[in-house]
C-alpha cells in the first residue's frame, strides 16, 4: 500500500492478496458445505443400504421357514387342504355317531331294550364299514397330497388317522365280543361309555390340532407373484 496526496492507495500485490484470500475463503466454505453434503449423503445410501439389507433378511428367513411361495405352489398347496379337510369331516362326524349311537335312539323315543337287536346289529355295522370307508379315503388324501404342505401338518394328520383306526379297532373288537358272549349292546356300551367318550374327544382334538396348523400356515404365508414377459 502507498501513500499519494495524503491517501492510502493500495498496490497490485495487495489487491492480488485480499482477492486471494477472499477466493480461499469462499473455497474453503465451499468445500466445507461439499463435504457436510457428501456426508449427509453417504449417511443416507448407508440408511438405505441397511434397509435393503434388512428386508433381504427378512425375506431369506421367510424362504427359509417356507412363508414366501410362488402362487403356483401356493395354489397347490391350498387345493390339498381342500382336499384334506374334505377327507377329514366325513371320518370325524361318523366317529361322533358311532359313540352315540345308543344315544340318538334314545333322543327319538326308542330304547336300546327295545330295539330289535338284529337291526342294532345291522346298523352298527353299517356304521363301522362306511367309518371305515373314510378313513381310507382320509389316509389317501394325506398322503397323496403330502408333498404340497408342511410336514408338521402332514405328522398331525398321520396322528390324527392313527386316533381315528384306534377308534375304528375299539369299536369293531366290542361288535365280535358282543357276538360271541351274547352280551347286549346296552350292557356293553354302558360299561364302556367313559372308555369311548375318551377316545372320541381324544380323535376330535385331534382334528382340531389339524385345523389349527393350517389356519397357522394360512396367515403366515406370503404369496410371490412373479410376473413374466
Amino acid at each position: 500500500m502507498i501513500t499519494f496526496e495524503g491517501r492510502q492507495i493500495m498496490t497490485d500485490a495487495s489487491i492480488t492478496a485480499g482477492a486471494s484470500l477472499i477466493v480461499a475463503l469462499v473455497a474453503g466454505g465451499l468445500t466445507l458445505r461439499n463435504g457436510s453434503k457428501a456426508n449427509k449423503n453417504a449417511v443416507d445410501i448407508q440408511e438405505v443400504k441397511s434397509g435393503i439389507d434388512r428386508d433381504l433378511e427378512r425375506l431369506k428367513a421367510k424362504l427359509e421357514h417356507g412363508q414366501l411361495i410362488s402362487s403356483s405352489q401356493w395354489n397347490a398347496e391350498f387345493s390339498a387342504y381342500q382336499v384334506l379337510w374334505k377327507s377329514i369331516y366325513p371320518a370325524r362326524a361318523l366317529a361322533t355317531k358311532l359313540v352315540s349311537f345308543g344315544g340318538e335312539l334314545a333322543e327319538m323315543g326308542i330304547g336300546t331294550s327295545d330295539y330289535p337287536q338284529s337291526e342294532m346289529e345291522k346298523r352298527i355295522v353299517e356304521l363301522l364299514q362306511k367309518y371305515a370307508s373314510a378313513l381310507t379315503e382320509c389316509a389317501a388324501a394325506i398322503n397323496e397330497n403330502a408333498p404340497f404342505y408342511p410336514d408338521d401338518i402332514r405328522k398331525s394328520a398321520n396322528v390324527m388317522h392313527a386316533l381315528g383306526n384306534r377308534m375304528h379297532t375299539t369299536h369293531s373288537a366290542a361288535f365280535v365280543a358282543r357276538r360271541k358272549t351274547g352280551i347286549t349292546y346296552s350292557e356293553q356300551a354302558k360299561a364302556a361309555k367313559q372308555d369311548h367318550l375318551e377316545q372320541l374327544l381324544t380323535y376330535i382334538e385331534s382334528v382340531d390340532k389339524v385345523e389349527e396348523l393350517i389356519r397357522k400356515r394360512m396367515a403366515s404365508v406370503q404369496v410371490l407373484n412373479l410376473v413374466t414377459s
